[in-house]
Parts: C-alpha cells; sequence; structure tokens
C-alpha cells in the first residue's frame, strides 16, 4: 500500500460523536484495499472503518461510549486521546496515520470525566474537586471544598420561604447532611417544631416536622421554630 493521501480529523464531545474520513490510495488499485481498524492509544480497536461514497474513501464514527467502553474515560475538564487508523490490502501492505481527538464534559471547568460519566466536581459530596475525593457524611461539597454542615441557631418562621433561601440570606448554603431524633442514617436538610403555646422554643417539642430537601417549603400559621442545615 502505497500510503495515505489525505486524512480527515475532528473532536470529540461528551456525549457526542466524532467521524473521520480518510481518502486512500494504493499502488494495486484501490480494489485491492480490504479494510482498516481505528485504535486507541494503547491498541485496542475501537471500531472498523466502513467504504465512503467515493471509492478510496473510508469512514469511522467514534461514539463517546465506545470509546469509554474500551478505555475508561477519566479527565478533568478536558482530555486529548490519540487514536490510529490502520487499512489493509489484500498483499498483505498496511498504511497508517494518526489523529488526535479531543473529550471534554459539558459546563464549567470544574467537570470531570469519572470512568466515563460527566460530573460537576464543584458540588458533587461523593467526587468533590477531583473523582476520587469524597467528603464525610457531616459535610457538603461546595466550589470544589468539603464543608462542614451543621444545624443553625433556632428560628421562627414569617413569610414561607425554603431552607435554600435562608441559607443563602446567611452566605451559606443549604446541605443535607445534619440528622435528629428520626435516626442517625437518615440526612434532612431542615426541622420544625411543635412546643406548645409557651415557650416557643426549639427546646423539648412535642412534634417534629423534617424537611428532607432544600426546596420544602418552611412556614405555618403561629411562626413556629425551625433549623436548617447550612454548611459552615
Amino acid at each position: 500500500m502505497a500510503g495515505l493521501a489525505s486524512i480527515g480529523r475532528s473532536e470529540a464531545l461528551a456525549r457526542r460523536v466524532a467521524r473521520g474520513r480518510w481518502l486512500l490510495h494504493d499502488a494495486n488499485g484501490l480494489d485491492t484495499i480490504s479494510g482498516g481498524q481505528l485504535l486507541d492509544d494503547t491498541g485496542a480497536t475501537d471500531g472498523a472503518f466502513g467504504t465512503g461514497a467515493q471509492k478510496g474513501t473510508f469512514t469511522a464514527t467514534l461514539t463517546w461510549a465506545q470509546a469509554t467502553q474500551v478505555k475508561p474515560l477519566n479527565f478533568t475538564s478536558k482530555t486529548t486521546r490519540i487514536f490510529t487508523a490502520k487499512f489493509f490490502d489484500n498483499a498483505g501492505g498496511t498504511a497508517t496515520a494518526t489523529a488526535t481527538l479531543a473529550f471534554s464534559c459539558p459546563g464549567s471547568e470544574m467537570s470531570a470525566a469519572c470512568d466515563g460519566v460527566c460530573h460537576d466536581i464543584s458540588q458533587n459530596d461523593s467526587r468533590y474537586g477531583s473523582c476520587t475525593n469524597a467528603c464525610a457524611q457531616t459535610e457538603a461539597c461546595v466550589k470544589g471544598q468539603c464543608r462542614p454542615a451543621a444545624f443553625t441557631d433556632c428560628q421562627f418562621t414569617g413569610e414561607p420561604h425554603t431552607c435554600n433561601e435562608f441559607c443563602a440570606s446567611r452566605n451559606k448554603q443549604c446541605a443535607r447532611k445534619c440528622t435528629n431524633n428520626t435516626g442517625p442514617n437518615k440526612k434532612i436538610a431542615g426541622q420544625m417544631f411543635e412546643t406548645g403555646p409557651s415557650p416557643n422554643t426549639c427546646a423539648n417539642p412535642r412534634f417534629t416536622y423534617t424537611f428532607d430537601y432544600c426546596d420544602d417549603v418552611i412556614g405555618a400559621p403561629g411562626g413556629r421554630p425551625f433549623q436548617c442545615c447550612c454548611t459552615q
């Protein structure tokens, strides 16, 4: 095989498809070209080339799923891989050429691919700042860093709002990381108390109502006291 006349290159983005176009010529004639394979930088096969509409033209399609199945994608922000197109003819000849494909996850630079799955590592408690870091059970990931979370001091309901809004008003972030007497394994975002006519405090409540999520609405007639779970 005499060689490759031209090589098509393209980029692969997260969950998208990369397509490459290769135009070949062979001293023994184009009919002698038997096919080709797309190999990654370890030599593993990621796909086969199909014939194009033009004689001597071969195309290959590489999806994100195909690339990570052969070799899991693990990176922060973005990465590149070098792929090799290897073609064969009936006489035993081969020709190769390389193409560099770029892979990235959508969103900000605080995004990462962990075993082929994209995550926002700026607010992922299981993967803060990288794929291998995890916050403690009582911590929450805020802008890529683990911060402890705890109940605020006793508050009283006025206009209905959420723990998301309440924590933000204190320049903090709501987190489903706090526990109460419902059990140590249940993580909640906040709690509200029924304490009777007086004293109206968070101490010794008759009943406790929990907020499982940060966007649950807080508010009840009579201004019942409450606490939200906020980062410190």
